[in-house]
């Protein structure tokens, strides 16, 4: 069932991205509509969480504290990661999206969470998956003309330290609360994540507001399918068959290929030969992992 779950968690993950794309070509034409996305995506967050609590409902004060940490660096993966790409390259950003989990094995490696192996077949799957992510989002020519400025490298790096923070105190607080209470964790977050996006969209220009609210279906469904990936990633981080060596990487590179896999089939976009390398790649770095 844990391999499941895995596979299920990179589809999700896909599925969130290609939702934000079919979002952003519908309002290509519209102003402001970041905003008006974030508040549609924290409110189908917060509402599918909220039901699953009341069904699954669990209560320890002192899970707050996590819940507000994991808000702050969930808050700001979305934050710093549009900071960044309207100062540099949006190839590199998405890099430094995926290195982040990475980053969150190597943590886990290094702090000893229970099963993480350290092992050489670890260590290649790993060079492996860094190799797939680079090849995947490399765009050739491209990219040329497309500096890296001190200001998209801040940007980028509190993106990875971001998006990393939040899978670690989620992972951490699995850990330290026995498999429990994991809906608090993130019903807690995701209310003060809708709280901070509304208060954001009020203050919004919303002049396009009925324009857009033709689109609001995609936020919506991403936001669902946020929820099934960050419900997956807490089971995961309760089981022990699987060890997180192998959960983050996996998720990473399988998500990066599920969307890229997508885009060619149903968006038509024609993907370079290294990209092509990129994906295979990535199939043999999961291979090699789950050895």
């Amino acid at each position: 069932m844990p391999y499941l779950y895995l596979v299920f968690s990179a589809i999700f993950i896909a599925s969130s991205g290609i939702l934000a794309t079919f979002f952003n070509n519908k309002t290509k034409s519209y102003k402001n509509t970041t905003s008006f996305y974030y508040v549609f995506l924290s409110a189908s967050m917060f509402l599918s969480w909220l039901l699953y609590y009341i069904f699954n409902f669990s209560f320890d004060l002192r899970v707050l504290p996590y819940s507000i940490l994991f808000f702050v660096f969930f808050s700001g993966t979305f934050i710093f990661e549009l900071r960044a790409i309207q100062s540099g390259p949006t190839s590199l950003t998405s890099l430094m999206l995926q290195f982040s989990l990475i980053a969150v094995t190597l943590y886990g490696i290094i702090v000893k969470w229970p099963n993480a192996k350290f092992s050489l077949l670890v260590v290649i799957g790993l060079i492996l998956v860094v190799i797939s992510v680079t090849l995947c989002l490399h765009e050739g020519k491209s990219n040329k003309g497309l500096k890296i400025t001190k200001k998209w490298l801040v940007f980028a790096t509190l993106l990875l330290i971001s998006n990393a923070g939040s899978a670690i105190i989620q992972k951490e607080q699995q850990i330290r609360f026995d498999g429990q209470h994991g809906s608090m964790l993130m019903t807690v977050a995701c209310f003060f994540f809708f709280i901070y996006s509304l208060i954001m969209y009020i203050r919004s220009d919303k002049s396009e507001f009925k324009n857009n609210g033709k689109v609001s279906v995609f936020p919506i469904i991403a936001g669902v399918f946020n929820f099934g990936l960050n419900f997956l990633v807490i089971l995961l981080a309760q089981q022990t068959l699987i060890s997180p060596s192998v959960v983050y990487p996996v998720i990473a590179v399988g998500g990066l290929m599920c969307t890229m896999l997508f885009a060619s089939l149903i968006f038509k976009e024609r993907l370079a030969w290294w990209q092509w390398i990129g994906i295979a790649v990535g199939i043999t770095a999961v291979t090699i992992l789950n050895i």
